[in-house]
């Protein structure tokens, strides 16, 4: 076996620990172990692990798709870099015709100088028992009560453990000729998910270099460079002349952990230092690490990460030495259908109902003057209801949002701005029927007053309902998955102003005709009476009342044809944000 050299041994530690999947075997079956160290920020540079039997002879053989250990010819597993790790996994291999105990141990190097030897084993027995994990304290070789993840015994490709935590461990060396070799260990991503890591010299997602390793849907892996100029929402793909020359290497899944390797090189001096508006990637350089997760489109193609699926840490890391950075992050839960409900409700009451019942008091008054309702003006019946419904429908809207928060406020970030905008909508909905139920009666001169603040009220409602959903198209990433909901509401904000401009214009068609047939009216009474009074015969009207009417036709049919395009895009526009919002994950 190779020797230590160099190093005094160090009395045990109880901060690192030996699992395996089982604590017996057969001969013939191939047993998982794993050491690693109790928590996330307990490391060690070197590892030697071996079996013996009861005669204290090597024994079995071992395999290993951990990019951080090696199989060596004499039977064990040794460590490929002096790279600071967290836990290293491997396949002990049970010869034939073995009889007695088998002892499975781990030699540990801490560092070049802090070596634990013979203090982390476990004893397997020859009975074929699949029981509990035994754990030995490097200190008294009795149970720990550990609980520890058993692995599968297989060295097939498996999917990750059913639970909902992501673990990504990125560590790198720096060697003599410039080359950083860097590793990324993910388990439990799952088909159709990437890990990023990203360097950047801020505290956001603005200018950062970006490596990404893809678990794509038929369980390939592939791993790539990109760059993240300030402003993109998406990375977009780097090359060479943004510093450095990156090579992929090795690319794999294995036992529910994905792994990527690629090497940085060729860095080069330039008086050039910034390329497509980010700084370029130094070795030298001193950068924030930023972990994200995020979910691949049916392309394999990025889609933008969760809101809490990204973090960024205030240590600073370099590519010119050895680092290791590790994240965890909890997978989003399936969406809740309470909050399913409360958007659904307040998309179509605010962009259907809402909108509708504004163009039917701004505009209709005139409209079916001949037809009733009720006793009421076409108008104002069609108005009632359907704000009456959108008042409803908001505070029931906002019931399921508060049920769900259970009482209580979003945290304090970017989405409590649209809970705050929120909070307003509903209070100006609430509060609106009632500015109209107690209005003063039409004759009173005050009545004006009521008028323009209703209208007001109404006004900022509706366009604070607007700013509120974009609100949550932006930062309620669990709920929109990309950008495809934003951009729905730009569109709809921009078909809310055309559409008004074009009622503003046909409405002053039609007021400039009336006043101008008011006008010829006058006109003809004044000159029939002076007819009569000279005892001349008088003429038939010059107003051409067929015309007026013929008039007043077309630009109501206008206005129809307006109002019947403003409810198709208002209902299409919400059936699609509705979709988006029960879209799976």
């Amino acid at each position: 076996m190779p020797q230590l050299h160099g190093a005094a041994v160090s009395s045990c530690s109880s901060g690192y620990m030996i699992t395996t999947a089982t604590d017996s075997y057969a001969v013939g079956d191939a047993i998982h172990v794993v050491v690693r160290g109790i928590s996330s920020d307990t490391t060690f540079r070197g590892i030697l692990l071996f079996a013996k039997d009861s005669n204290n002879t090597i024994v079995g053989s071992w395999t290993t798709n951990d990019l951080f250990v090696r199989n060596v010819s004499c039977g064990g597993v040794i460590h490929n870099s002096q790279v600071d790790k967290n836990s290293v996994e491997a396949v002990f291999h049970v010869p034939p015709n073995l009889v007695g105990n088998i002892e499975i141990q781990a030699t540990i190097a801490k560092t070049e100088s802090i070596i634990f030897i013979n203090c982390y084993k476990v004893t397997l027995t020859s009975r074929v028992v699949n029981e509990l994990v035994t754990t030995i304290s490097p200190l008294t070789s009795e149970p720990l009560n550990t609980t520890a993840t058993i692995l599968p015994s297989s060295t097939t490709t498996s999917n990750p453990p059913p639970d909902n935590h992501i673990s990504v461990n990125v560590s790198w060396t720096f060697d003599s000729e410039n080359v950083t070799r860097a590793h990324m260990a993910i388990t439990n991503l799952m088909s159709a998910e990437w890990a990023a890591i990203a360097l950047t010299q801020r505290d956001d997602m603005g200018e950062a270099h970006v490596f990404i390793c893809r678990r794509l849907a038929n369980d390939t892996v592939d791993v790539n460079r990109y760059i993240n100029p300030s402003g993109h929402a998406h990375p977009v793909l780097a090359g060479s002349e943004q510093g450095g020359t990156f090579t992929a290497e090795q690319q794999i899944f294995e036992n529910g952990v994905v792994y990527c390797q690629f090497t940085l090189s060729n860095f080069t001096t330039s008086l050039r230092k910034e390329v497509d508006g980010i700084r370029k990637l130094s070795q030298s350089t001193r950068y924030h690490p930023m972990f994200a997760i995020g979910q691949l489109d049916s392309s394999n193609e990025l889609k933008q990460h969760a809101g809490n699926a990204r973090t960024v840490q205030s240590r600073f890391v370099q590519l010119s030495r050895a680092e290791t950075i590790e994240f965890n992050v909890t997978r989003l839960k399936k969406k809740s259908i309470l909050v399913q409900a409360h958007g659904s409700i307040l998309v179509f009451t605010w962009i259907l109902i809402v909108s509708t019942g504004i163009l039917f008091a701004r505009y209709f008054k005139n409209s079916w003057s001949n037809n009733l309702i009720c006793d009421k003006a076409v108008w104002y019946t069609v108005h009632l209801t359907l704000m009456s419904a959108s008042a409803i429908l908001t505070v029931l809207g906002f019931m399921f949002i508060f049920v769900y928060n259970k009482g209580g406020w979003v945290k304090e970030k970017e989405e409590f701005a649209h809970a705050i905008v929120g909070v307003i909508v509903v209070g100006l909905a609430f509060f609106q029927p009632f500015i109209a139920l107690f209005r003063c009666e039409p004759s009173s001169p005050y009545r004006f007053f009521f008028n323009y603040l209703h209208a007001f009220v109404g006004f900022v409602a509706f366009i604070l309902s607007i700013t509120a959903i974009v609100l949550a198209t932006i930062y309620f990433t669990s709920i929109f998955l990309d950008n495809t909901a934003w951009i729905i509401m730009i569109v709809w904000a921009c078909w809310v102003i055309a559409i008004f401009i074009a009622f503003e214009y046909v409405q002053r068609k039609v007021d400039s005709s009336k006043s101008s047939s008011l006008d010829k009216t006058q006109s003809s009474d004044t000159s029939d009476s002076m007819t009569k009074e000279s005892g001349m015969p008088s003429f038939p009207l010059l107003i051409n009342r067929n015309d007026e009417q013929l008039t007043n036709f077309r630009q109501q049919r206008l206005k129809n044809i307006l109002l019947g395009l403003h409810a198709l895009i208002a209902i299409g526009i919400s059936v699609t944000l509705v979709v988006l919002i029960f879209q799976t994950d």
